[in-house]
């Protein structure tokens, strides 16, 4: 996964994800705890799965864009619980990212601009997947 011209589009099939308990344990301890507690409610293996992958985006995409450890990002919801970054890790950034997952897909449309004048600060990025069955 990539960044290209400050801009990242990835899709991850979590459904082929058969992590150890090993492995698990570690990609949970990567999160935020009140993530943590949000997705353990989850009934379903692949509900638990599909959030998992989507924070994991939103981390890596982060971490790889801001260049800085995992730690330091502190990420939160906003009114109409999209994700954001809540503290400001380089002022001279503009970052924007969205994630959504639905079928066996997580996917992440993110953006990094070097100052606001690159990017339209006011605009605000998404993404949705949608599982299409024909019938």
């Amino acid at each position: 996964m990539s960044i290209i011209n400050g801009r990242a589009r990835w899709a991850f099939d979590f459904r082929s994800w058969k992590p150890t308990i090993h492995e698990l344990m570690i990609a949970v301890s990567l999160i935020q705890p009140e993530e943590k507690q949000r997705i353990a409610q989850f009934v379903f293996q692949e509900d638990f799965k599909a959030s998992l992958a989507g924070r994991l985006l939103l981390r890596h995409f982060t971490r790889s864009a801001l260049c800085v450890d995992n730690n330091c990002i502190k990420l939160g919801r906003d009114e109409r619980n999209k994700p954001y970054l809540m503290d400001v890790i380089n002022d001279e950034k503009v970052i924007d990212f969205n994630v959504s997952h639905q079928g066996s897909y997580a996917c992440l449309a993110g953006y990094i601009a070097n100052n606001k004048t690159e990017s339209n600060a006011q605009l605000r990025l998404g993404v949705d997947v949608m599982k299409i069955e024909y019938g």
